[in-house]
């Protein structure tokens, strides 16, 4: 069986569990890029495994603690001598058992196997009963592996989880990392020690990668963790980028190309920022690397073309059509900013752009083209032709032929008649009858056919009389003449230009830049012109009187030549060197600032990160491009956690650092649920932080009718009990009543449901009528059950399974959640106060009884008589007296407001002005600086409660007044709702939803 495919499409872990379940016997081979991997199956279990590399057992067996380094090193050399297997080695000296070996080996095939989990994409075919010889690796034979791939695969796809996560914070392992700290301020494990030494040096993750011992993903996961921890961190968009450009400047265009290559690729910053997008464009395109600077290319094409800047656009499109064959998408795009380019560059573009269009049929677009190309490149018997040609593809014979007579008139009639000849029978083959045309072109033929006569003949007459000629003036003229007047005319020329040992004047001569400028000038050209003409005297005249004087001429030229040029490469050394020492001065400098860039960084110290950027610009100017330097703001508002928007974009959420461009000007927007918005521009001015103050707000929605009753949300949905009688399920964006999703009776009006509690993914709903209810979210009534006494109290059980309900006469009732079925009742008696349901039912009577009730049978297992009303139950079971007491031991407050118990929560007002909270874990008192008019709720570390002033207070948790907001009414209560936001609920029947609820 062969069996082959790509991992993209058939998952790692589905063919691992096909090969083992159907126990199946080959070699599955797996390739991706330069990686290759062959894993050996034996009737579904993996026993061998080959990766192109040799298995690093010691490292495991280091890493496991089994060996020492003395250890390995001794092994090594003894396997240097011996030619032995290295973990044959390690057992003969009982360095290790070959246990251990097995064991270290498994795991480095698991490792591999997990590797492969991460792998994107890949090919792979798998060869049914075939192992390869390079497979059989001697010490995979001499320990005999059997794993099974059931609990690899389960590993790899939590591993592959696990990775996920880590790319959030390394995306790519081309990202630089650099050290936070020296050393870090906890104890590493042996792994993430491995991988921190490797990170002594700022360097992209891939080198480590390359370093590490480990796998890729423990390479990565330690990575991540060092990350996390603060002692380690990836180089963000803006020093990428400046990295980039110094490996740029420095000549190390391969390290800089990948950085662009990198930042193009992964950062979304860069997708917006047009300057980079061209700049990296170019800059990879001129590294022979048009299959990479094509896309940023083509993105500032469009961003470019959206500002309007037609004449950035055009240089960009240019380079665009050298590196790739232009589609037409690429020409259609670029065209509209022609009006910005040179008439030559755009006669080149519509040239293509025509013939493409032409080449595709499109005849339409092609002729719109052809009259915007009138105006932009002009008329020409070549332009007239091809509207002709696009006409004639398009059926239109007419037209064609009146085009190809106004490319007629741009052709005049001489020594080529060839195009005139095509146009003419083009007209011809268009309309046939024109008599005209047809005496035309036999004329043009028969031009043709006697000017090509004409020619040859002039030619032969031509020849003949050079040769006459030629001999004539041989005889004519004298050879000693001839070579006199070509030496004295070239001596002129030389002592015209000082050429004759007299070197360069006084007044040139004042600096090495004079000099070397002007021989580099006219002297140089004018000497070597100088040389042609006496060696052209030598070779011509080497019988006359005046070719040693060429000769010794010459040898004077050549003697003053090369003093000049020696004189010439000194200077340049001189220069050379000046510039030299410049550089590594300004080198030294960089760098010196860059550690201090680093420093101010790691400290958070803005202002100093603001004045080490001055000095790079001030200071290193040559080496450092300005458009790299960025100084830092951080925007800071009080409540923190504002949205913020520079010009408009998205920024980040506050605390948020925002770097510029020097002397730049830009709007700071801020937005913070249940915050005022507010908006500064902010102008360049050496502030390094900015804090705003942001003022607080409430939304107001009012609900009809009034609520009066209970409020459950599930963050989308409020399901409100009214007044009215009816439970209404609303959006929470939506007026109650008006426009629900459902509603459903469950009182009478005035009345509305006494208990509105969560069971399960349902509702559980109480009316006063007796009438115990089941609800789904969709409204649908999963049971009702009722009563015969109105309903005082429903609760339920923590397991859910039971719903106890009490009733105004003091009657207990025990039923099923599931079904509402009633399992159990009892009599108390007396009314009811209050009812705690925990392993046990405790009741508070109105004759100050506490009976206790075991579940389900509900029998009566302890009675006590009490000296003080109880108020309502602790989350324990303790009662709460009206005096404070708690049970018999502890003692709080007295309260002076409604005890509510919220999510086991019980919260009260006491009557000296102190809020009370009690859970399971603990008791919470604080004094409070107003008087409340509700009981406090907590939400987090915070506590919330309306004064009788009708404001909403915000506490912390050691009481301290936060801020407050005004609510305009009488509170009835406040409650936790839709997305976390407080909600406060007025008398009046409105609500107060307050955005935003931390400090």
């Amino acid at each position: 069986m062969t069996l082959k495919g790509k991992l993209e499409n058939f998952g790692l872990g589905e063919l691992l569990q096909t090969l083992a379940l159907n126990r199946h016997t080959g070699t599955l081979m797996l390739e991706r890029e330069a990686e290759h991997k062959k894993i050996y199956f034996s009737t579904g279990t993996i026993t061998l495994l080959s990766t192109g590399q040799s298995v690093r057992i010691g490292e495991i067996l280091r890493r496991e603690g089994c060996v020492s380094e003395a250890q390995l090193e001794q092994a090594a050399e003894e396997q240097k001598v011996s030619g032995k297997l290295f973990g044959q080695i390690l057992v003969e000296k009982e360095y290790v058992a070959l246990e251990d070996i097995q064991r270290a080996l498994r795991k480095k095939v698991e490792e591999e196997i997990y590797d492969l989990f991460l792998w994107p994409d890949g090919e792979f075919e798998f060869l049914s009963d075939y192992c390869p010889a390079e497979l059989m690796d001697p010490l995979q034979r001499f320990t005999q592996l059997k794993i099974d791939p059931s609990a690899l695969i389960m590993e790899g796809l939590r591993q592959l989880d696990e990775f996920k996560v880590i790319r959030q914070l390394i995306p790519d392992s081309r990202m630089i990392l650099q050290r936070v700290v020296e050393e870090p301020d906890a104890e590493l494990t042996n792994d993430a020690d491995d991988v921190w030494r490797l990170t002594e040096k700022s360097g992209p993750a891939s080198e480590i990668l390359d370093n590490s011992p480990l796998t890729r993903f423990y390479t990565m996961e330690c990575l991540y963790q060092l990350i996390k921890a603060g002692w380690l961190r990836g180089l963000d968009y803006h020093e990428h980028l400046a990295v980039a450009r110094d490996e740029r400047k420095l000549g190390n265009t391969e390290d800089a190309a990948k950085l662009y290559q990198f930042l193009v690729e992964t950062q979304p910053r860069a997708q917006a920022d047009r300057e980079f997008l061209k700049e990296s464009g170019f800059f990879l395109a001129d590294m022979r690397n048009p299959e990479v600077a094509v896309a940023p290319l083509t993105k500032a094409l469009e961003a470019y073309l959206r500002s309007g800047e037609h004449s950035i656009a055009w240089t960009i499109g240019l380079r665009l059509i050298e590196l790739e064959r232009p589609s037409l998408d690429l020409l259609r795009s670029l065209w509209p900013a022609h009006v910005a380019g040179s008439k030559s560059t755009v006669n080149d573009v519509f040239t293509v752009f025509t013939k493409e269009l032409l080449a595709q049929n499109e005849n339409d677009e092609l002729e719109v083209i052809l009259e915007e190309g009138l105006e932009a490149c002009g008329e020409d018997a070549s332009y007239w032709v091809l509207r002709g040609d696009n006409a004639r593809a398009m059926n239109n014979p007419r037209v064609a032929a009146e085009w190809y007579e106004r490319a007629l008139d741009f052709l005049r009639e001489g020594r080529d008649d060839t195009e005139i000849i095509r146009l003419l029978r083009g007209i011809y083959d268009l309309d046939p009858d024109r008599e005209d045309i047809a005496e035309r072109l036999k004329q043009t033929l028969g031009r043709r056919e006697m000017r090509e006569a004409t020619r040859r003949r002039r030619h032969f007459i031509a020849a003949c009389f050079a040769l006459v000629l030629v001999v004539a003036f041989a005889y004519a003229t004298t050879y000693e003449v001839n070579a006199r007047r070509l030496f004295d005319d070239t001596n002129s020329l030389a002592l015209a230009y000082e050429l004759d040992k007299g070197s360069l004047s006084q007044e040139q001569k004042k600096t090495p830049g004079d000099r070397l400028r002007h021989f580099e000038g006219h002297q140089a050209d004018a000497a070597e012109r100088i040389r042609l003409a006496y060696q052209e005297l030598i070779d011509g005249y080497s019988m006359s009187s005046r070719v040693d004087m060429a000769r010794d001429a010459i040898h004077d030229l050549n003697s003053w030549e090369a003093g000049l040029r020696a004189n010439v490469e000194r200077i340049k050394r001189s220069r050379d060197e000046a510039e030299r020492e410049l550089r590594d001065n300004l080198q030294d400098r960089l760098r010196e600032l860059r550690q201090e860039e680093q420093s101010a960084i790691a400290s958070v110290d803005y202002t100093k990160l603001r004045e080490v950027r001055t000095k790079l610009l001030e200071e290193c100017g040559p080496l450092v491009d300005a458009s790299s330097i960025f100084f830092p703001l951080l925007i800071d508002t009080n409540p923190r956690g504002a949205v913020v928007e520079i010009d408009g974009s998205a920024a980040g959420s506050t605390p948020f650092l925002h770097e510029y461009k020097p002397e730049a000007e830009f709007t700071i927007a801020i937005q913070r649920r249940g915050c005022e918005p507010k908006t500064v521009n902010f102008k360049d001015n050496g502030q390094t932080i900015l804090r705003i103050e942001l003022e607080r707000k409430a939304l107001t929605k009012t609900y009809f009718p009034p609520i009066g009753g209970s409020v459950l949300s599930d963050g989308e949905t409020f399901f409100v009990s009214s007044r009215d009688g009816w439970l209404y399920a609303t959006p929470n964006s939506k007026v109650i009543g008006q426009e629900a999703r459902w509603r459903l009776r469950v009182g009478v009006p005035g009345h509305p449901a006494a208990k509105l509690s969560v069971i399960g993914s349902d509702l559980m709903v109480g009316s006063f009528d007796g009438t115990i209810q089941r609800v789904a979210l969709s409204g649908q009534t999963v049971w009702s059950q009722g009563i015969d006494e109105p309903l005082l109290s429903a609760t339920i059980s923590p397991s859910e399974a039971w719903i106890v309900v009490g009733d105004e006469r003091g009657s207990i009732y025990l039923l099923d959640s599931s079904t509402g079925n009633i399992e159990n009742s009892v009599k108390t008696g007396f009314p009811i106060e209050a009812v705690h349901v925990g392993e046990r039912v405790r009741i508070a009577t109105r004759r100050n009884q506490l009976v206790t009730f075991s579940i389900p049978d509900l029998r009566q297992v302890g009675v006590e008589d009490l000296t003080s009303p109880v108020l309502g139950f602790m989350p324990n079971g303790e009662p709460l007296f009206d005096d404070g007491r708690v049970g018999s031991n502890d003692s709080l407050p007295k309260p002076n407001s409604e005890i509510l118990n919220r999510d086991g929560v019980l919260s009260y007002v006491s009557d000296s002005r102190q809020l009370v909270l009690v859970d399971r874990q603990s008791t919470t008192i604080f004094d409070i600086p107003r008087e409340m008019a509700t009981p406090p709720i907590r939400v987090e570390d915070n506590v919330y409660a309306t004064d009788s002033e009708n404001n909403l207070c915000a506490f912390s948790a050691s009481g301290q007044l936060q801020w407050s907001v005004a609510i305009g009414g009488e509170c009835e209560d406040v409650r936790v709702g839709f997305d976390g936001n407080l909600i406060v609920f007025l008398e009046t029947g409105g609500i107060i939803v307050v955005e935003g609820n931390a400090p």
